[in-house]
């Protein structure tokens, strides 16, 4: 039987759908999952389909009702995982696989996403307009010290032609793949590659200093290094809890912008993060008490406070999830009480 993982983007589009459509998906998955590889491709109702102006030769469409398509990246690598990556009506779910291309980070080993058209149109203009620039942003770091930091070959032509942290800006996630995108954004903010490396490359697992002693993951392995970003299906229940409990889904899924202030490495005094009601800052706060517990020192204690009894136990129920059983020992050292 096929694996199937859904990516934070599909759980964006799913959650803002109609409920009927949203069933018309959960069915379409439900049936997915029953069928056999090659009864997959030759199913006429899934109808999985290439698309022969997709920038990735890996990405698939699959019928989900007369109207909406899901985006799929089929396995390279002899494996039976494929993972949804965008449920959209036709035309626009066409569009978006055409554009967009997956690769494996060199550092995390996570798989990451890139929008190839828009990105190689900004190495073009930006080349135009350093012609005249002496000096560039990143040109205190080798490329060497860039690849060991999981930057890769496009994304570098990319690095080379900023001139300020604006012209980085301008190709934020989901332009740039999102890890490669804050290690410049970091270094762009006079971070050492040391500190990048402990930051952000440290705490994925990886051990490996330099890219080429680096073994490449799978396609299926680099799917389950982004537990941040993917979560594979193990059941038939899996999307209805994601669908129904959204503050788990956010356990599951952090956004880029979320995870810069989540895990900044530190702070010049206090720091105060605004946002409307559902932004994800209570996710924020929540993830940012992980990383003190991890960084700090053993005989650190965090204090976290709400306004009602019931949210105080709320977000430690929250946070005893999100630490999970290798991290539940650090519980002891928060308290989580009123103002």
């Amino acid at each position: 039987m096929p694996r199937l993982a859904l990516s934070d983007d599909f759980v964006a589009d799913l959650i803002s759908l109609q409920r009927p459509v949203q069933k018309e998906v959960n069915d379409a998955i439900q049936m997915f999952r029953s069928m056999t590889v090659p009864q997959l491709h030759a199913s006429k109702g899934m109808h999985l389909e290439k698309l022969e102006r997709a920038r990735d030769p890996r990405i698939r469409t699959i019928r989900i009702t007369r109207f909406y398509r899901g985006v799929l990246l089929a396995p390279d690598d002899g494996t039976e995982l494929f993972t949804l990556l965008r449920v959209a009506p036709h035309d626009e779910a066409i569009n978006w696989a055409c554009k967009r291309a997956y690769s494996v980070n060199g550092a995390t080993g996570g798989l990451e996403v890139r929008n190839v058209e828009a990105l190689e149109q900004m190495e073009t203009y930006f080349e135009t307009k350093v012609v005249s620039t002496p000096t560039r942003l990143f040109e205190g770091h080798s490329d060497t010290v860039l690849r060991d930091l999981g930057v890769d070959d496009q994304v570098l032509r990319l690095a080379r032609v900023c001139v300020t942290a604006d012209d980085l800006t301008v190709m934020a996630p989901p332009m740039m793949p999102a890890d490669q995108y804050e290690v410049l954004e970091y270094l762009a903010a006079d971070y050492s590659p040391e500190d990048v490396w402990e930051q952000l490359i440290a705490p994925r697992g990886q051990t490996v200093r330099t890219a080429e002693d680096r073994p490449t993951p799978t396609l299926t392995e680099a799917i389950l290094n982004t537990p941040n970003r993917i979560v594979e299906v193990t059941g038939p229940g899996e999307l209805e809890r994601i669908l129904t409990e959204d503050l788990t889904r956010w356990r599951i899924f952090l956004h880029p912008a979320q995870r810069r202030y989540a895990y900044h490495p530190g702070f010049n005094g206090p720091a105060q993060v605004t946002g409307g009601p559902g932004t994800g800052k209570t996710v924020v706060a929540l993830h940012r008490v992980r990383h003190l517990l991890r960084t700090g020192r053993e005989g650190d204690r965090i204090l976290l406070t709400t306004f009602t009894n019931a949210m105080a136990a709320a977000l430690r129920d929250s946070l005893a999830f999100l630490l999970g059983d290798a991290d539940a020992h650090l519980l002891d050292r928060v308290d989580v009480t009123t103002v």
